[in-house]
């Protein structure tokens, strides 16, 4: 018996039914369902970050002289700062419709909660003021977003159960 069969063995005595345990589970399939609904979002603003990177010189003197080089600079940052937005709010939908329960108000806790958990002020000239930073909402911001959609979403569903007949 060489060694890739030892492998396999073991990969189905011991990894397969953990895989097929974890493939059922309503939590992994919310995760994985909102992750993929954030797809169109991110694959489409990096259509447009190729498209206005690409490296032609006559492209990126027409993108400068137009105008529209900062334009679809602003629009694939201002996107792409808000991902845990996007996320939190999808995770949170899959795994309400999932539990079969109300995925807009799961969604709109969820958010709730997120936008709670930051910081709600920042250091400014004039001293403190009351602001949000967006670098909380990009990418610095995607684990705390999904744990807190799977969380407050299954807090939720549990109230639900626990109130209704």
């Amino acid at each position: 018996m060489n060694f890739f069969n030892k492998l396999q063995g073991f990969l189905e005595k011991f990894i397969g039914p953990l895989a097929e345990r974890l493939n059922r589970s309503d939590i992994i399939g919310g995760l994985s369902s909102g992750m993929m609904q954030t797809l169109p979002i991110t694959l489409g603003i990096s259509v447009f970050a190729i498209l206005v990177n690409f490296p032609i010189r006559p492209w990126q003197t027409f993108l400068i002289n137009t105008g529209l080089y900062a334009v679809i600079q602003e629009m694939v940052s201002a996107t792409m700062s808000m991902l845990a937005i996007y996320i939190v709010i999808c995770v949170a939908s899959c795994y309400a419709k999932a539990k079969h329960q109300s995925s807009l108000t799961a969604s709109v806790l969820s958010m709730g909660a997120f936008l709670c958990l930051m910081p709600q002020s920042v250091e400014g000239k004039d001293g403190i003021i009351s602001a949000l930073l967006t670098s909380y909402l990009g990418s610095s911001g995607i684990f705390v977003a999904m744990l807190t959609a799977l969380f407050i979403t299954s807090l939720y569903c549990w109230l639900m159960k626990k109130i209704s007949p």
